[in-house]
């Protein structure tokens, strides 16, 4: 398997969550050192983006950049990465900490085009993707005009999709594709799997 630069995007604002969600300790351990251990065996480098890269000095076996933009978009992230990458990389959500193994396993496998991705509940879930670096000036353009939308950015893009029925032979309960926004949706999520197994 060839292993692959992998970006942890984590510069959002976790409004919703009503503190640093990224460095909330699931289990004890932070959720973004959850995202970290996920991707480790599948990269050569693995990177933090964020806006404030300090708070993440103390994590280790890890590279920090500071996002290149302020908007307030993951799509200024993925800019960021490929400012960062001269060959296909790995996008991961800091705020999604159950990706599994065979998930990312496959999606390095079959990246082709421009962007390879899954598709979910019928949408694209651009946070768990690989990207390829050419892409920069057409992101730019779209962050350069005020659209923050990573999916309106898609569409531009020759696409890779991996259906629904494919990930779910991967990861039958489709968790890895579970982000957390409140602390109601990690409740919920507790609740309902034994996340703890998914966990390495």
């Amino acid at each position: 398997m060839n292993k692959i630069r992998a970006f942890i995007l984590a510069g959002g604002n976790s409004t919703r969550f009503k503190e640093d969600k990224t460095l909330y300790n699931v289990f004890d351990i932070p959720m973004i050192e959850y995202c970290i251990k996920n991707v480790f065996g599948f990269s050569e480098e693995i990177y933090i983006v964020a806006k404030n890269i300090e708070k993440y000095n103390h994590i280790k076996d890890v590279k920090l950049i500071k996002d290149l933009y302020q908007t307030q978009t993951p799509l200024s992230g993925i800019y960021t990465a490929c400012c960062y990458s001269e060959k296909p990389f790995l996008i991961v959500g800091a705020d999604m900490p159950f990706v599994q193994k065979n998930i990312l396993d496959f999606l390095i496998k079959s990246h082709k085009n421009q962007a390879t991705v899954f598709e979910i509940n019928g949408f694209l879930e651009p946070l768990l993707s690989i990207y390829e670096p050419s892409i920069k000036d057409i992101i730019k353009y779209h962050l350069d005009k005020d659209v923050l939308s990573v999916n309106r950015v898609l569409k531009k893009l020759r696409l890779n999709i991996i259906k629904e029925d494919i990930a779910k032979i991967l990861d039958k309960d489709l968790i890895s594709f579970y982000n957390i926004n409140t602390k109601e949706d990690l409740e919920k999520t507790l609740s309902v799997f034994n996340t703890q197994k998914y966990y390495i």
